[in-house]
């Protein structure tokens, strides 16, 4: 007696064009989804006043979901080790931070000093430690490339 595979037979027969096709309609949509998110806690934050908290859950979803994109995106090979220099990695720190410095100047105003220092020092922080991770994830990535 012949042992035979079962034969998978979808609904919908999708050739590698069309997955491809629908990979690219996903990944675009995905990021206008993101920026969308950013827009309506920008929004909610400066134009209506509201306080953070009325959007925390948002905020919180949004973070996440761009640090595990990001993550995702070094790990799996999209952006592989070999594509970053040294510089790269600083200037891309520095465009971090100072988008991060300026958020909160936006959001705490000039007043406070001591309040802005502590508030930079943890973003600078982050930042080191968010970087210094995805860089890891890529190295890791291209490992995991290079032994398949």
């Amino acid at each position: 007696m012949k042992h035979s595979k079962a034969k998978k037979n979808p609904m919908i027969q999708i050739d590698e064009r069309n997955r491809e096709t629908i990979r690219n309609i996903s990944s675009v949509l995905y990021i206008v989804n993101l920026y969308g998110m950013i827009a309506v806690i920008l929004y909610k934050q400066f134009w209506l006043k509201q306080d953070s908290s009325q959007f925390e859950d948002l905020s919180i979803f949004m973070t996440l979901n761009v640090i595990v994109f990001l993550s995702s995106i070094f790990f799996l090979g999209g952006i592989t080790f070999r594509q970053f220099s040294p510089i790269q990695l600083v200037v891309a720190y520095l465009v971090l931070f100072v988008a991060g410095v300026l958020f909160i100047i936006l959001k705490y105003g000039w007043s406070d000093w001591d309040l802005l220092i502590g508030k930079v020092g943890i973003v600078a922080c982050i930042l080191a430690i968010l970087v210094s991770g995805w860089y890891f994830l890529a190295w890791l990535g291209n490992r995991r490339l290079e032994r398949d």
